[in-house]
């Protein structure tokens, strides 16, 4: 009998080639919006349909993705290798042992070339493919071939088989584009087919010099004394690779959300199926969806009773979404502590956010982690160079100008209003006004209230540019639609003087006094300076609040109160002080004053001196003749 004569279709390799190729559009159609090369599943898709790995097989103990790993292919290309090997092999194998031990090879080769690849791998990379199975089955071909008693036959047989079994044993010499070759699995797969039919061999041997012809030597079911023990490990194989694809399917209803396919409401129950049997794609969906509130009633409770499972596992999507969930709850500390996991699994966006956690959470003991946490994420998270800067200023100037050139260039609008910060006032830098205009005008287009208010500023003085009121106050008046308060506060000051707008005192009191109680000391000061003349001494309680805001007007007028009404000095001059250091030169010149004149204070006339000298720099003129 020729190889061509052998070479007929068996059931088995047919239903074989069939269910991978059903598996395989199963794995497109759930990666329908993630493929990739031709027609290449998702990594996603992959991994939770069966992906073999050393962190999933021997880590975890999840022996069903031994299986479940060969039925899975990683793009068109690798399926139609496969399928020619296992088609080509497989029908050769099929009519020399039969279907029981056609099993028996095939899944022999698939486990152990999962093992191997588990075993030989590095720990990231996820195998899928049925090389390992093909390996198998022309290994057995060559080991096989050795009991047909026809040399032609025989060295036919062998030379075919070795032709694609050699190259594929040597990683030089094979390749796929757009993949990584599994040559450990390809090892694997080869020495369990051999090994088994090295099992089968004295077998066929004895069924061909039984044989009365050569054309008669074998038959499709000859007497066969290994029976007894194939059968059962091919109905073990059989009930293996089924318990496998079960584990397989249990993941769809969460794979099918995952990729948009369907919603989490219409599709709870079915997840809530899949995750008590332990399907953690559909655990992670529904958790999320449960925690969010995503077509669902929101319940917490059982969100993190479905991620925390997860998280402990190392999964990132779950740490991430567990670290959201206990931080709407102002959890921080177990927020931080899982977004810390997902920013050790190298989840960027998760190392600003623990961040973020461990700030708001005022443990000051933190600081460290904090500020290395938000440098690991910057600048691939823009945001967290801006925080990075805002946090380390005052003692590095440089490097926090560097992370607020670094964030701004990623579109950060707050990055971009630190730079033009540092920029105006030279830290970190030279100064350059000009620039730091250009970088508030590009912070307030990206939608940063602070960078609209602060270009209003340079717009109203001139600075970096021409003056351009009219365009400032209707900055002014946008950022305070917002609710910004300090926007707010500098549009009734533009609605106070007139300034690019109509005069509309009344509506600036307003402004003022909403701005004030939102906690803005522009506000406050402006509320104070709008009090008429005449009102003043009824008007303390005003300028006690805007003075508590820290609102310098407000500190200066009540400190004019307490000395000219109250006649307690000592007070007064209190109150000039703390207008002084928050930068009211008229408070200076106050407190300068009450020094000078040892009134409620103890005559200091050099410390009168200093504060005249800063009182003057600051533009009240009757402070530079003292």
């Amino acid at each position: 009998m020729s190889p061509r004569d052998r070479f007929q279709p068996g059931p088995v390799t047919l239903t074989t080639a069939g269910l991978l190729v059903v598996i395989f559009l199963l794995e497109v159609i759930l990666s329908a919006d993630d493929l990739t090369g031709v027609l290449a599943p998702s990594l996603q898709a992959l991994v939770a349909m069966g992906g073999i790995s050393k962190d999933f097989v021997l880590d975890q103990h999840q022996w069903w993705r031994l299986v479940a790993g060969p039925l899975l292919h990683a793009d068109l290309v690798h399926i139609a290798l496969n399928g020619f090997v296992l088609l080509f092999a497989g029908f050769l194998v099929e009519s020399l042992v039969g279907k029981a031990r056609w099993i028996a090879i095939y899944g022999v080769g698939a486990i152990l070339g999962g093992v191997f690849s588990a075993l030989f791998n590095p720990p990231s990379t996820v195998s899928v493919g049925a090389s390992g199975a093909g390996m198998a089955l022309l290994a057995a071909v060559f080991v096989l071939a050795f009991a047909l008693d026809v040399p032609a036959e025989r060295s036919a047989l062998q030379l075919n088989a070795a032709r694609f079994l050699v190259p594929s044993l040597l990683p030089m010499a094979t390749s796929r584009s757009g993949g990584h070759v599994d040559v450990a699995a390809h090892f694997g797969g080869a020495i369990g087919g051999a090994l088994v039919a090295l099992l089968l061999l004295p077998e066929l041997k004895a069924q061909v010099l039984a044989a009365p012809t050569p054309d008669s030597a074998l038959v499709q079911e000859p007497r066969r004394p290994l029976t007894p023990v194939i059968a059962p490990i091919a109905f073990a194989l059989v009930a293996f690779t089924a318990a496998g694809i079960a584990f397989t399917a249990r993941d769809v209803p969460g794979l099918l959300v995952l990729q948009g396919r369907a919603k989490p409401a219409s599709w709870m129950p079915w997840l809530k199926q899949a995750c008590a049997l332990h399907s953690e794609a559909s655990c992670f969906v529904a958790g999320k969806a449960l925690a969010r509130g995503e077509g669902v009633d929101e319940d917490i409770d059982t969100a993190q009773r479905l991620l925390t499972p997860l998280c402990d596992k190392d999964d990132t999507d779950a740490c991430f979404e567990l670290g959201r969930l206990e931080y709407v709850r102002k959890n921080y500390a177990p927020a931080a502590a899982a977004w810390s996991k997902a920013c050790d699994q190298g989840e960027l966006a998760a190392c600003r956010n623990q961040a973020l956690a461990l700030s708001d959470s005022g443990a000051e003991d933190e600081e460290p982690t904090i500020r290395a946490r938000f440098e690991k994420a910057c600048p691939s998270i823009p945001a967290a160079c801006g925080d990075l800067a805002s946090r380390i200023y005052e003692e590095r100037p440089d490097d926090a100008f560097r992370a607020a050139v670094q964030g701004c260039k990623g579109k950060d609008a707050f990055s971009c209003w630190l730079e033009a910060r540092f920029l105006s006032d030279g830290t970190g830098t030279e100064k350059d006004l000009a620039k730091a205009r250009s970088l508030h005008e590009q912070a307030c287009t990206l939608g940063d209230v602070r960078g609209c208010n602060s270009l209003a500023i340079f717009l109203q003085r001139g600075w970096g540019g021409d003056v351009d009121v009219a365009r400032a106050a209707t900055l002014l008046d946008q950022a305070c639609a917002t609710g910004d308060p300090t926007s707010c506060a500098n549009f009734a000051l533009s609605l106070w003087q007139g300034k690019g707008i109509a005069q509309d005192q009344e509506r600036a009191k307003t402004l003022f006094a909403e701005s004030c109680a939102a906690g803005s000391s522009g506000g406050c000061d402006g509320l104070a300076d709008a009090v008429p003349e005449a009102e003043r001494p009824s008007a303390k309680p005003t300028f006690e609040k805007a003075c508590a805001a820290g609102a310098a007007s407000g500190c200066r007028y009540l400190g004019a109160l307490l000395e000219n009404d109250e006649k307690d000095f000592a007070a007064a001059d209190r109150r000039y002080a703390e207008a002084c250091g928050l930068g009211d030169p008229t408070g200076c010149a106050w407190h300068a004053d009450m020094l000078k004149d040892g009134k409620g204070v103890e005559k200091d006339v050099a410390a009168a001196d200093a504060f005249y000298r800063r009182a003057c720099e600051g533009g009240v003129e009757r402070a530079c003749g003292k």
